[in-house]
């Protein structure tokens, strides 16, 4: 009977044991929970605002590009009306060289609107110029935004399936817990039932209390009745054991997580400062 208790207290102290670990290992997951959770809803504020700025390029790509349309059409009229003008200018010139005093202001006139038509293609030229270039930024712009998004997605993937993991993790544990609490309110209850119990004092006190040992000598009986007692709680205390092992892995996956984690952010802020 004093080992029974031994073994009891033992186990007893190996359930504390695994109650506090299980207790820090649960703040721990709510810990790392509640900091996935933050990281997951700022990269999802990041990916809003990543497609809008997006969206808001293509818009002004197609207007640029629109503009840009526009003007290319100008600057093709306005060569072809320049192109025409100088073909009059031609056929008017070819059937006498000595023009008269009063075509000379019909003549300068056609000049004047050549120059203005010349200045007017020059000023669209540098127009579709810079609206080029403001594509091709916008553009670079865009595709910069692109990568950005794809790699926050990349970020985002990893952080949903490690909290699924830690969901599921934690409530396997719950489990575990509750049937190793039940495992142990049984036996504590089986002990306190044992130490209440008269110890036999005769073999016919054996006899009637085990009578599964008929057969057996009292010292026989006696040997068998506490080895039994010895393997039951051998059993238990492997089980404890076997708990406190899977809570310790369990810990030190989590903390690795975590370092990773760590790491990977260390090296990501190490990029976007250089």
């Amino acid at each position: 009977m004093l080992r029974g208790r031994t073994t009891d207290k033992a186990g007893q102290t190996r359930a504390a044991e695994l109650r506090s670990a299980h207790h820090q290992h649960q703040e721990e997951l709510n810990r790392t929970k509640r900091e996935c959770e933050r990281e997951i809803r700022r990269l999802m504020d990041e990916i809003k605002l990543k497609d809008r700025a997006v969206s808001v390029l293509d818009k002004a790509l197609g207007l640029q590009a629109g503009h840009a349309h526009r003007l290319q059409l100008q600057t093709q009229a306005a060569e072809q009306q320049i192109a025409a003008l100088r073909d009059a200018q031609r056929g008017g010139s070819q059937p006498n060289t000595n023009p008269a005093p009063n075509t000379c202001p019909h003549l300068s006139q056609e000049e004047r609107d050549t120059r203005r038509f010349q200045l007017k293609i020059a000023e669209l030229s540098a127009v579709v110029r810079k609206l080029e270039d403001r594509n091709a930024l916008l553009s670079e712009e865009r595709n910069e935004l692109l990568k950005r998004l794809r790699e926050t997605e990349s970020q985002f993937l990893p952080l949903l399936d490690k909290n699924r993991r830690l969901s599921r993790k934690n409530e396997e544990m719950a489990l575990s817990l509750r049937r190793l609490d039940n495992k142990l309110r049984f036996v504590t209850q089986e002990n306190m039932e044992m130490v209440t119990m008269r110890r036999p004092n005769s073999l016919n006190d054996l006899d009637r209390s085990r009578s599964s040992y008929h057969g057996y000598s009292q010292d026989e009986r006696e040997m068998e009745f506490l080895r039994l007692q010895v393997l039951e709680q051998q059993h238990v205390i492997d089980d404890l054991s076997k708990a406190l092992e899977t809570a310790g892995y369990v810990k030190n996956v989590i903390e690795r997580d975590m370092l990773l984690r760590y790491r990977r952010q260390d090296s990501v802020r190490r990029e976007t400062d250089l």
